[in-house]
């Protein structure tokens, strides 16, 4: 029994696959529709065997009851003696069906070296269901509320074997929700995933602890080292006297290392700290006084 010659022809119409090929031989009587819509080698035959003596031959599938994105078919040919031919090679169509994309499953959402890494699960739609991912986050308010609606911060479409994102746009101190989204062919997609969770810890900066302070003929004169550590923004200078308590009297920026006080009183005996201030306004803490050297001849 010989094959059909092949599938000609196929095209998707109103919702529809229509197939065309070409009748092998004087004496075939009927074919075998054989369906696929998992993306998978599964074929199933469709329904009884489809008569037809012509020719050209056309076949409608009206797609009933399918929610694959990824369809194929073959063929086998049957003749009067009921012989029947092995299958052809299989054919490929997306009939643009609006398949809606499983949720993501699983989302997991870990603070680590500056980034929030997002993970999820691989989906198990039929292959072609999905096609990437979309990655929404809002910022938390300090009690945990939302404070602002959810917002996609990926660039592009991730692919859909990329089932990890690092969120790298993060600030110290601040709370953030995430949720994913899969894509799906013809602008359809899934619902969001069930959202998770990420704290940014705040990194408080350490005080400097080379401060030298002598009393000269012009003031109080400090000096310092420059703080080796990263994301500091600036110095502030803080002063504390007898039955007094402690007051900042100077804010200066990184690259300062000298600062001379003026408002001082001859007989007066002060201790100097000075604190740093991060990129994220958190400032270290004022544990180590210094008090001044009198170089005053």
């Amino acid at each position: 029994m010989p094959l059909p010659l092949g599938i000609s022809g196929l095209e998707t119409k109103d919702g529809r696959v229509i197939l065309h090929w070409n009748k092998p031989s004087g004496d075939t009587r009927g074919y075998y529709i054989l369906r696929s819509t998992d993306g998978t080698p599964d074929f199933r035959q469709l329904g009884s065997p489809f008569i037809s003596g012509d020719p050209d031959v056309t076949f409608v599938d009206s797609l009933i009851n399918v929610t694959g994105a990824d369809i194929m078919y073959q063929v086998k040919a049957e003749n009067t003696s009921y012989s029947i031919s092995p299958p052809t090679e299989p054919v490929h169509v997306n009939p643009g069906i609006a398949v809606i994309p499983s949720a993501p499953l699983n989302l997991t959402a870990r603070y680590m070296d500056g980034h929030v890494l997002l993970t999820w699960d691989v989906p198990t739609d039929p292959p072609g269901t999905v096609l990437g991912y979309f990655i929404y986050r809002k910022m938390m308010k300090k009690n945990g509320s939302d404070s602002t609606d959810f917002t996609r911060i990926d660039k592009e479409t991730l692919p859909v074997l990329s089932n990890y994102m690092e969120d790298r746009d993060v600030k110290e101190g601040c709370a953030y929700e995430y949720a994913v989204q899969a894509r799906g062919m013809n602008q359809v997609f899934s619902p969001q995933s069930m959202p998770t969770h990420a704290a940014v810890p705040s990194f408080r900066p350490v005080s400097i602890s080379s401060l030298h302070v002598v009393r000269t003929e012009q003031g109080i004169t400090l000096d310092w080292e420059k703080t080796k550590q990263e994301g500091i923004s600036g110095y502030r200078i803080y002063r504390v006297e007898a039955d007094h308590a402690a007051s900042m009297i100077a804010s200066l920026s990184p690259d300062k290392t000298t600062y001379t006080d003026n408002a001082v009183n001859d007989d007066g005996h002060y201790f100097y700290a000075i604190t740093c201030v991060s990129d994220s306004n958190i400032e270290s803490r004022t544990e180590d006084w210094t008090s001044c050297e009198d170089f005053r001849k």
